[in-house]
């Protein structure tokens, strides 16, 4: 086993790539707390100019179809999971950099596998994950993603908000 320290979007811009749950993990969990802890970490590291340790990510390699990696996911997912979703919250919240986001750390544009998306969670996750993806949250039956997006997407608008009052100053 070889440990590396890289850059969570050099990491998720990794093209032709699926970063796959397998199914002996656990479902998607965190709650308002951890999503709320996370932005708050992330924001410090952002105001602070530094960079954020978000613990490790371990993973096998896998070759796929037409030249692609499957990352399948030891540790880490419940992380990558909550990353995810705050760069598809991001995304819904700044129109300028959506396709960006979408393009580069969301979705595998030349990979018809798993409905185009970079994340493929455990098979209890997965109808809830896509609809969130696809803009469909009317039709989550999990409330954990919801509770997730939601969360964040609440969080980036606050955020939003605030930046845009103190340049207005």
């Amino acid at each position: 086993m070889k440990a590396d320290s890289i850059h969570l979007f050099d990491f998720l811009g990794s093209g032709k790539t699926i970063f796959e749950i397998p199914v002996f993990q656990r479902n998607y969990e965190w709650n308002k707390d951890q999503c709320e802890q996370l932005f708050a970490d992330l924001t410090l590291a952002a105001r602070n100019d530094t960079d954020h340790f978000i613990g490790a990510i371990v993973y096998v390699t896998e070759t796929g179809n037409k030249m692609s990696h499957i990352y399948r996911i030891i540790d880490g997912q419940q992380r990558l999971t909550s990353l995810t979703l705050l760069l598809k919250a991001l995304a819904d919240a700044d129109e300028s950099d959506r396709d960006e986001i979408e393009e580069e750390y969301l979705t595998n544009k030349y990979l018809d596998n798993n409905n185009h998306l970079k994340l493929k969670p455990i098979e209890h996750d997965y109808e809830a994950f896509n609809s969130v993806m696809n803009e469909m949250n009317d039709m989550i039956s999990y409330p954990k993603l919801l509770i997730t997006i939601d969360c964040l997407s609440s969080l980036l608008r606050i955020r939003i908000l605030m930046v845009q009052n103190y340049t207005k100053q």
